[in-house]
């Protein structure tokens, strides 16, 4: 299969997702949201808790579909489909770049016992411009797609912990006589100790290959992430965090990260959210992300 049909592949693979969603509301919107056991995952007329979810892909790569992002400990029966855009500036090199994408998602529980769920994400459209003192260069192409599964591994009336597993699909047609592969194994944790409040933590050791005729490029960026949301008033929920990021050439970023949320129709949102990597070696100056999605 090439990576024209797998890409085709993945967007009927989403759309199917998005019919599921809405097959089931009734069936999942009664034990996961109105159970009579306190949830950490649950909440009244909003959608289920979630950290804030923008990422940076890897040093060249600010956008691998979710590779470096932190999902929730919350299953969910979902799909989103949003806008990212990242912005580099370099001076004293007179280069500069601005990134943004299209992206897709989409999520399904997996089995009978509300524990494990499968999350497919996708950049359907990608777009760059490179400036530097000479050339100017703005291709659009297919980006890159991952998997992910997530599993819950202990929980009780106010925390959630799951284990996940995430893979990066070669599906990339802006890499020229390559493709690149990735595995993110990971764990994310919520503590809701307030009906208004929740915190979100996660740890994840994103690795990727980029493999040609030539050789064999790899990245080791090992990631945690610290996200606190308050829904102080319907229907709005902010959120503010932090990510730092190492690599295999040394410290790559301290990042504030923000988020904005507004939650409607019980099961849909809107999310902006924002980051602004500091004091490493990443050259990105920020990268923001406009979604809209359901989740049940």
């Amino acid at each position: 299969m090439n990576r024209r049909s797998l890409s085709a592949a993945l967007l009927l693979t989403l759309t199917a997702l998005a019919s599921q969603a809405n097959a089931q509301e009734i069936m999942l919107s009664g034990p996961l949201r109105g159970g009579e056991a306190p949830d950490p995952c649950v909440r009244q007329r909003t959608a289920p808790r979630a950290p804030i979810e923008i990422a940076l892909g890897i040093p060249g790569a600010p956008a691998l579909g979710a590779l470096g992002s932190s999902p929730s400990a919350c299953r969910y029966l979902g799909f989103s489909v949003g806008g990212r855009m990242g912005l580099l500036i370099a001076t004293s090199s007179f280069y500069g770049a601005i990134d943004a994408e299209a992206h897709l998602s989409g999520a399904v529980p997996i089995g009978d016992a509300r524990d494990s769920w499968i999350e497919l994400s996708f950049d359907a459209v990608r777009y760059r411009t490179v400036i530097n003192a000479s050339v100017v260069t703005a291709p659009i192409d297919m980006g890159a797609a991952t998997i992910t599964v997530n599993h819950i591994v202990a929980s009780d009336e106010t925390v959630s912990v799951s284990l996940f597993g995430r893979v990066l699909l070669p599906t990339e047609l802006g890499l020229r006589y390559a493709a690149r592969l990735g595995a993110e194994p990971g764990m994310s944790i919520v503590w809701a100790p307030h009906r208004k409040v929740s915190l979100h933590g996660a740890l994840s050791l994103p690795i990727t290959a980029t493999v040609s005729a030539a050789n064999t490029l790899f990245t080791f960026t090992p990631r945690a992430t610290l996200d606190a949301l308050w829904h102080p008033v319907s229907p709005f929920e902010l959120g503010a965090g932090i990510e730092v990021r190492g690599g295999l050439d040394g410290f790559e970023y301290f990042a504030p990260r923000v988020a904005l949320r507004a939650h409607f129709a019980r099961v849909a949102f809107i999310d902006l959210s924002a980051m602004a990597p500091l004091f490493g070696l990443e050259r990105q100056l920020a990268r923001g992300a406009l979604t809209y999605g359901m989740r049940w």
